[in-house]
């Protein structure tokens, strides 16, 4: 069995189509849905393809604890997946704003899979789209282990899981849509990282000061927030372009 978890909370605009993608390879879904105030609820309650909701009826807004439940949360979610599914072959982590592509997955191994991810920006040539309709990533990846064999050792710090077969391929990519979806979503992800997560960066800095100088900035027109250029998704392999997010992300 091929078991999908995630973490999510007001995803309505996105969910479903995430989760339409997914029901082309995995056997279930089960989702911690963190009190959602939109119609997230109804969508995992709906989709054929969900089997069990784990549900928050308290948001916390503090960042201290929210840094906290970034990991409790998601580990959490998956103990209740090990519990509650038998014969689980592979297990994925992912997030509602990830649309996956599974190019190099070779199901019959062992390996632990690291998805290259690349975000969606808006530029002026596609404002007026639907969001799944976007042409341009920034040229910044990130290889994060999502796709893996569970074992009972498997523990998660952030959405990183640790614990996990140390043979890791980079056997798919994720369209990243969080900065993507809308003008509208843009600033509501600016305002939630500003006032509700306190981290310090590599150079010293918050991460709540890096996202108060992205407000307002939604469109991008050739350069993507780290000052590099954008490439059009299906150069994803071919750009030479392409560099991994800690290079630039200091």
């Amino acid at each position: 069995m091929k078991v999908a978890i995630t973490r999510v909370r007001n995803e309505e605009v996105i969910l479903k189509s995430t989760l339409d993608r997914l029901s082309y390879h995995f056997d279930c879904v089960i989702a911690f849905d963190d009190c959602s105030t939109d119609g997230t609820r109804d969508i995992l309650s709906e989709h054929k393809l969900v089997k069990r909701v784990i549900t928050s009826n308290k948001w916390e807004s503090r960042s201290e604890v929210r840094k906290m439940l970034e990991t409790t949360q998601r580990q959490d979610l998956y103990d209740y997946a090990m519990r509650k599914e038998e014969n689980i072959d592979w297990m994925l982590y992912f997030d509602a704003d990830e649309h996956f592509y599974f190019d190099n997955i070779e199901w019959g191994s062992d390996f632990s899979y690291y998805f290259r991810l690349f975000d969606v920006y808006i530029t002026p040539e596609d404002i007026d789209k639907p969001f799944i309709d976007r042409e341009y990533i920034g040229c910044e990846f990130r290889d994060i282990p999502m796709l893996f064999r569970p074992n009972s050792k498997v523990r998660f710090h952030n959405r990183v899981p640790i614990g996990i077969n140390s043979m890791g391929m980079i056997g798919g990519t994720v369209k990243h849509f969080g900065k993507g979806i809308s003008v509208e979503h843009w600033e509501e992800t600016c305002d939630y990282y500003i006032n509700h997560l306190n981290e310090r960066m590599p150079n010293g800095e918050d991460i709540s000061t890096k996202w108060k100088r992205r407000k307002g900035k939604a469109i991008h027109e050739g350069v993507s927030d780290f000052g590099l250029p954008l490439i059009k998704w299906y150069d994803r392999y071919t750009s030479e372009h392409i560099i991994n997010l800690n290079k630039v992300d200091k």
